[in-house]
């Protein structure tokens, strides 16, 4: 303490002088617990009497350097190694008047060598929160002053790669060290020389912790029973992870995120099924930890494929008596889920285009309009998917009601021969469909009487057979439905082909008198409507003849009395029947008028 007085004291003294002056004060050398210094001095005009030497302004760390040259140096022994020590080197001159004083101060810092560090002890996990995990150790037990910093290793137990950084601590807080992991940890002190000392080493094992959730969720190939996943491990606390757990419902709607179908390769799979088709499904996959705890679930939405839907369980039809339209019911399946595209209702007469209509799901009737009246409709239904597949086709069967069809049209006689004629006609212009039959009536008009009543599928072409030569024929044709409504009449006229009639019958003598004879025949037994007139002649014994023209042939039984003949002569008479293309056989008897 006196020489830190001292010092004081004299330092006033010294500015009033001219003292030389310390320059270049350096450290030039290390040793093992030693530091040379070298220093340059300027002469002033008072001598130099020595130098003091104080080391970390300790004055009681103090020593006296005497070197009168212009270049000095000095090694300052028994300093402690990996330290930094503060030298003041004190010039002091001599001046006759006052004596000893002290000059202008040179300060420099300067580094005792290294001195080999021994291995940091009792590394130890200090602690764990959001901000890494805390790692501590104790310094080395041999010159932990030299220990400038800590390089701090950490690396994954079974890997190779480490990942380092240098605290000048004896803790350090590591961030990249996830919870739930086994890591090999090393403590290198580094002297400030860059020297790395012994290691500590040991294997820790971080806390347990809740993994974060599974990241890139994605769906990838979609059936119609099963969805597939796809989704890499977490980034929070991956190690902690022991399980997923997925769950797969079906939602009311989907919201559809426009998710990828990934092709690419991910850390983690899973099929889900069996599912239903054709349904909406939100899934949620959670990262599970070792110790049961999950993680934020994270959702996908998917839609299984379609399958062919179900077709309808009956169809029922029914035209209720309408002529125009059709009342078609149906079943649904209510488990089926691919039948929401709805329904096509289809039907067909078997003489139009078939028609058919879309009907909304959530429907199960329809009324089909327009129709025909006396038709039979095939009517089919089939269930459709959103994406238009279809169910197999249920069809059934109905007729609308009838309606009075029109009158049958063209109707004529194509060809006539003595006892038949051939008659045809179209279908009515009019609600041709309707007609199930034709009524066709045969009138003899000569006789005013109903010959043939017939009916027929189709329009007649073959021969109406049965009927009488030279005869007047009304033919009426009307139209008939399956319920019996009967349309109007349509009428021909027409007469029978003529032909030769047959001989008259039972040709003879009715009465006899002296100067007549009365004769009688029957009309012929065929073609005798075709006879328009009798030749009857005679001629007498005696040569004299006669003849006669009888016009009058309706009757059955006909009768001629022929006067003035001789009494007691025999007569021949001869009859024939005539038409107008050809005559009969003459037929003859012969017989005497009566004497007088």
């Amino acid at each position: 303490m006196k020489t830190f007085v001292f010092l004081v004291a004299v330092f006033t003294v010294y500015a009033e002088q001219n003292p030389g002056h310390i320059e270049n004060f350096i450290q030039t050398d290390s040793g093992d617990g030693s530091i040379t210094l070298e220093w340059d001095f300027v002469e002033g005009v008072d001598p130099l009497e020595k130098y003091t030497l104080m080391v970390n302004n300790d004055p009681d760390y103090t020593m006296s350097v005497r070197c009168p040259l212009s270049h000095c140096s000095v090694t300052v022994d028994y300093l402690d190694a990996c330290t930094a020590y503060k030298f003041d080197l004190i010039p002091f001159f001599t001046e006759p008047s006052i004596g000893s004083y002290q000059g202008p101060v040179a300060t420099y810092t300067g580094f005792a060598d290294d001195d080999p560090v021994t291995s940091p002890s009792n590394l130890v996990v200090a602690g764990e929160d959001d901000t890494g995990t805390t790692l501590q150790w104790d310094a080395p037990a041999e010159n932990a002053g030299c220990v400038d910093h800590y390089e701090v290793c950490t690396k994954p137990q079974g890997s190779e790669e480490s990942v380092c950084e240098s605290v000048e601590d004896t803790s350090a807080t590591i961030s990249s060290l996830q919870a739930c992991g086994t890591y090999d940890v090393t403590v290198t002190p580094v002297t400030l020389s860059g020297n790395e000392g012994p290691s500590v080493a040991d294997t820790i094992t971080t806390e347990d912790g809740v993994p974060g959730p599974p990241t890139d969720v994605v769906v990838g190939i979609i059936t119609d029973s099963t969805i597939d996943l796809k989704w890499n491990d977490p980034l929070t606390n991956p190690l902690c992870l022991w399980e997923f757990s997925i769950t797969c419902g079906p939602i009311t709607k989907l919201v559809k995120p426009g998710y990828l179908r990934a092709e690419e390769e991910y850390d983690n799979y899973a099929t889900i099924g069996p599912l239903d088709a054709c349904t909406d499904y939100q899934c949620d996959i959670t990262a599970i930890g070792k110790s049961g705890t999950p993680s934020t679930p994270v959702t996908v939405f998917a839609s299984t494929n379609e399958t062919d839907p179900l077709a309808p369980p009956y169809v029922h039809v029914d035209s209720d008596n309408s002529t125009d339209s059709i009342d078609v019911t149906w079943g649904t399946n209510s488990d089926d889920k691919c039948a929401g595209g709805g329904f096509v209702i289809c039907w067909n007469d078997g003489l139009h285009l078939e028609e058919c209509a879309d009907v909304p799901a959530g429907t199960d009737n329809f009324t089909i309009p327009d129709l025909s009246p006396c038709s039979r409709y095939d009517i089919s239904v089939n269930v459709v998917t959103p994406d238009g597949t279809s169910s197999e086709t249920v069809t059934e069967s109905t007729t609308t009601a009838d309606i009075v069809p029109g009158p049958v049209t063209n109707l004529m006689v194509t060809d006539v021969a003595e006892t038949g004629v051939r008659l045809s006609f179209d279908p009515p212009t009019e609600e041709p469909q309707c007609v199930k039959e034709y009524d066709i009536r045969v009138i003899n008009e000569d006789l005013r009487r109903l010959v043939k009543p017939m009916l027929a599928e189709g329009p007649v072409t073959d021969f109406i057979t049965g009927l009488e030569a030279c005869t007047n024929y009304l033919f009426k044709v009307r139209a008939i439905t399956a319920t019996e409504k009967e349309g109007p009449w349509t009428e021909v006229r027409q007469k029978t082909a003529d032909s030769t009639p047959s001989d008259p019958q039972q040709f003879s003598a009715k009465e006899i008198t002296t100067s007549s004879i009365t004769v009688e025949w029957y009309e012929p037994a065929t073609y005798s409507n075709c006879v328009t007139e009798y030749l009857l002649s005679w001629e007498g014994a005696s040569g004299d003849s006669d003849s006669q023209e009888i016009t009058s042939t309706s009757t059955f039984k006909s009768e001629v009395t022929i006067d003035g003949l001789n009494a007691c002569e025999s007569y021949t008479f001869s009859l024939s029947a005539k038409s107008t293309i050809g005559e009969s056989h003459v037929v003859t008897f012969t017989a005497s008028t009566l004497c007088a």
